[in-house]
């Protein structure tokens, strides 16, 4: 019961901050109260891993950085179930169970971006760009739109449809080529290049280390530990009760010999 009264509470307090970030209309007083009917709208709306990561503590961000196995996606939604939605689509994406992912639902889908947890660790703390310009976040502009950033090395690109999120990466005249194709075949999506003063201005939205078989494996061996170690008490105390019960009888048999 406290277990759940506790998972309520954090998952409201997720709400109210999404809230927080999510940008008011003009006009908008962002100081009074929600109702407890829009309270019910935007938990059934919005949620994201920036919530899970709020509710958990969060450490200090780093440097940008967009990691080259990066991979993203769209998924139905089901109210209450995104997390595992998620994992399911971005652990068969990475192609492992152990992954980072920044994910955002809104209103009947899932946006998210998903990179293996090995290719984070050499880049701790750091957060990618794409990720504060999923659809819902505070920064990300209307679909369709093509986002692109280069370096010196690659270039990577995050196209965003109605339905859809893809991500392409190769060399810088390739994907440029590329991004002006789409934009074309998007009936003249625009196209937005992340440049270090744009991202400068975009709010960081952090990595969230997911790992659902893990979690359900210590669980389930914590499960199995407690089972053991009651066996064995139980053996034990069985073990003490058979000696008692035998140190009685000794004792009242030599008292009739003696008798």
């Amino acid at each position: 019961m406290l277990s759940e009264a506790f998972k309520k509470g954090a998952r409201r307090f997720g709400i109210d901050v999404e809230r927080l970030f999510k940008p008011k209309p003009d006009g908008e007083d962002a100081s009074v109260p929600a109702t407890p009917a829009e309270d019910a709208i935007v938990k059934e709306t919005m949620a994201s891993s920036l919530a899970k990561i709020l509710t958990s503590g969060i450490g200090v961000v780093g440097e940008f950085y967009f990691p080259v196995e990066l991979t993203g996606g769209s998924c139905p939604r089901v109210v209450g179930e995104e997390e595992e939605i998620v994992w399911n689509a971005a652990a068969e994406a990475c192609d492992s169970e152990r992954i980072h992912v920044v994910w955002q639902a809104i209103d009947n889908r899932i946006w998210y971006l998903a990179v293996r947890s090995a290719e984070m660790a050499s880049h701790p703390n750091s957060w990618c760009p794409f990720g504060s310009l999923l659809p819902g976040m505070k920064d990300a502009q209307p679909a369709p739109i093509c986002y692109t950033y280069y370096s010196d090395e690659a270039a990577t690109m995050m196209t965003v449809t109605a339905d859809g999120l893809q991500i392409h990466r190769g060399m810088s005249s390739v994907v440029r080529a590329k991004a002006e194709r789409t934009a074309r075949e998007l009936n003249d999506a625009p196209i937005v290049e992340l440049v270090p003063d744009r991202i400068v201005k975009l709010t960081p939205a952090p990595w969230y280390s997911l790992s659902l078989f893990e979690d359900r494996a210590r669980r389930i061996l914590a499960a199995v530990s407690v089972f053991i170690a009651l066996g064995i008490a139980g053996v034990a105390f069985v073990v003490w009760l058979l000696a008692t019960m035998v140190i009685i009888a000794n004792h009242q048999t030599l008292a009739g010999a003696e008798e």
